[in-house]
This record gives structure tokens, C-alpha cells and sequence, in this order.
């Protein structure tokens, strides 16, 4: 049983991480979309980057949903009722964003398309920032407690959401703008810029690969800057996660990867290898994520009820007992077994197809 629900976590840190690095990077083209696209070629050459992958790279978003329902269902339950008003808007978001990109293409007149462009930009930018918002708080904690309820006449532990003293949550969307969690909002807004925009040069060419480059260098300093605060306030916040790290030998390669990766984007940019680059934040991505997963394990939802949810879990959630049962693991880990690899041959296929610069076509396209 503890195989199996180890198994699942890891699983869900690699669907997170892939869903982070492939719709990481047209999430970023949007962001920067209005700082780097001056004419109407430059909005059809970005549209068209991203437009053939764009909706393939969410499947991974659906997975991520789907895998946390059906192996932690517990804690697919507690975080969206206390995240409720943030994933709705990311849903938001991401309408707005896919009715920008699908109808641009279809508007008569250059007004409509602006707004087109517009309604792309704020989904882009809007989800990012919210999915960083989500991130912060439940890497912060939540007001998780464990409780008894009586069901069926048996009484049973649950945990729940319980922000005030009768554990009704009348929580509010400004409560979830902590310090703490706008920073690391800010973050992968700027992270996700940058993986944007290393994308972007990788694939356009002339003046407007020139604007995404200089734009890039810029990101990759805020990103710098931004991540080295993140680090010192989860110092604050969560010093125990510093203990974890320490005695978990096999995390230390994981560091000097993150670094090197990293530093070697800027290199790549200065040097005009914008396949390096983008291949470069794309492990930067995945290292971060694998150093976050293997940090706080085997917390899945830290509880702020709790004075070191790390070590002592009264509260927070885990692997163990948020998971469901032996028997839905199992076939749920067949189901996987078959279905993801699917996924990821049709995603081979279609990055092999569309792998190339871009070509604006005369007629149809974005």
C-alpha cells in the first residue's frame, strides 16, 4: 500500500512538471505578447507558435485534476474547497484566453481582433498569476483540521476546511493574497514569462526574435531575484523544509542541476543557441518542481494548525491518509500505465509535425 501511494505522488509531480514546462511556455508567449509583438506579422508569427500545440499541452492539466481526484481524493477535496474562488477564475481565465487565440483569426475588422488579442493576454497572464496564488497558499497552508463526523451511525475522521471556531469557512478571496504566496505568484509569473519568451526565440526570427531575446535577459534577472526572496521567506515560513532537505542525501544533485540550467539560458541567449535555452529553462522548470516534491514529502497540504506539518502531521495532509484505497490505486495505476504513455506518443507526434519555425500561412492560420 505505501509503494503504491508513494507511486501516486510521484506520478503527480511528473504530470504537474509536464503540464508546467509545455503550457508554461505559451502561457509565457501571452504574457509577453503586448511588450513584443509591434505589428500585426509579429501578433500572427506568436499566435501561430503556440497555436497548434496550445490545447494539446492543457491535457496535461486534465491529468493533474484527474490523477489527485481519483489516487488523493481527500486532498483533491480540501484544496478546492478552500481554493474554490481562485480555480474558478482560472477556468475564467482560460475560456477567455482560448476564445482570444481560436476567434482572433475570424474577426473582420482590426478593432475586433485587438480585442481578441486582449481577451489572450488577460487569460494568460490572469491564470498564471492565479495558479502561483493557489501554489503560495497551500505551500504556506491552509486551515485544515481533522475532525470526527458521525455517518451512519459511525463515526469516521474527515478533514475539512475550518477557518473560524465552528469550522464554517467564510474565507474571501482577499484572504488568499498573502505575502508569502504574492510572492511566489510573482515568480512563476516571471518564470513562465521566461520560458515563454525562450520559446518565442527559438521559433520567430528577425526584429521581433530580437525583442523576445532582450526581453528574455530581463526576465531571467527578476527571475533570479524573485526566487532567491521565495527561498529566504520559505525559510521563514517553513524552516523545517530545510531539515528535510538535509537529510535527504539524494536531493544534493538536484541543486547544482537547477543552477547550471539556469545559468545556462542566459549564456545560450547571449550566444544566439535558442534551442539550448529553451531546453535549458525546460529542466530549470522540471528541477524546481522535483526539489519541491521531494522537499515536502509526504505532505500533499500542510495544515497552519499544526506547528511542524513536516514532522508532525496532526492536521495536514499526506500521502497516507488522504489516499484512497489499495484496490483503487491499483487499477487506477493500470489505467495510467496504459493512458499515459498514449499521451505522450500523440504529444511526440505532434511537436515532430509542428517542430520547425513558423510559417504564416496567406489565408486561415491566427
Amino acid at each position: 500500500m505505501e509503494a503504491l501511494q508513494i507511486t501516486w505522488f510521484a506520478l503527480i509531480g511528473i504530470i504537474i512538471a509536464m503540464y508546467a514546462v509545455l503550457d508554461g511556455f505559451d502561457l509565457g508567449a501571452g504574457m509577453i505578447y503586448p511588450f513584443v509583438a509591434k505589428t500585426e506579422e509579429d501578433r500572427r508569427y506568436i499566435l501561430n507558435a503556440i497555436g497548434p500545440v496550445w490545447d494539446a499541452n492543457e491535457v496535461w492539466l486534465i491529468l493533474a485534476g484527474g490523477a489527485l481526484f481519483a489516487a488523493f481524493p481527500v486532498a483533491y477535496a480540501v484544496v478546492f474547497s478552500g481554493l474554490y474562488i481562485p480555480f474558478i477564475l482560472i477556468l475564467l481565465m482560460l475560456i477567455l484566453r482560448a476564445i482570444g487565440l481560436e476567434y482572433r483569426g475570424k474577426m473582420p475588422t482590426p478593432f475586433l481582433k485587438r480585442i481578441m488579442d486582449w481577451l489572450f493576454v488577460v487569460g494568460s497572464v490572469g491564470a498564471t498569476f492565479l495558479f502561483g496564488l493557489a501554489l503560495g497558499n497551500v505551500i504556506k497552508g491552509l486551515p485544515v483540521k481533522a475532525v470526527e463526523k458521525e455517518l451512519y451511525g459511525e463515526v469516521i475522521k474527515t478533514y475539512i476546511i475550518c477557518a473560524d471556531k465552528d469550522c464554517s469557512y467564510t474565507g474571501l478571496m482577499i484572504n488568499l493574497f498573502d505575502p508569502y504566496a504574492l510572492f511566489i505568484a510573482l515568480l512563476t509569473m516571471s518564470f513562465v514569462a521566461l520560458h515563454g519568451a525562450t520559446y518565442l526565440a527559438m521559433t520567430t526570427r528577425g526584429e521581433l526574435r530580437e525583442r523576445v531575446v532582450s526581453l528574455a535577459k530581463k526576465l531571467w534577472v527578476d527571475t533570479a531575484v524573485l526566487y532567491l526572496i521565495v527561498h529566504l521567506l520559505t525559510t521563514i515560513y517553513h524552516p523545517e523544509l530545510l531539515h528535510n532537505f538535509l537529510i535527504r542525501m539524494f536531493i544534493f544533485p538536484i541543486p547544482p542541476i537547477i543552477l547550471v540550467a539556469y545559468i545556462t539560458v542566459l549564456v545560450a541567449l547571449n550566444r544566439g543557441k535558442y534551442s539550448l535555452a529553451f531546453w535549458s529553462s525546460s529542466i530549470t522548470i522540471l528541477g524546481v518542481i522535483a526539489l519541491s516534491f521531494v522537499s515536502i514529502y509526504p505532505v500533499l497540504v500542510p495544515s497552519i494548525y499544526d506547528q511542524n506539518p513536516f514532522k508532525n502531521p496532526v492536521n495536514s495532509l499526506t500521502v497516507f491518509n488522504a489516499s484512497s484505497s489499495e484496490h483503487t490505486l491499483k487499477i487506477m495505476l493500470i489505467v495510467a500505465a496504459i493512458g499515459v504513455p498514449l499521451v505522450l506518443t500523440y504529444k511526440f507526434f505532434v511537436y515532430r509535425i509542428f517542430w520547425n519555425k513558423v510559417k504564416i500561412p496567406k489565408e486561415g492560420g491566427y
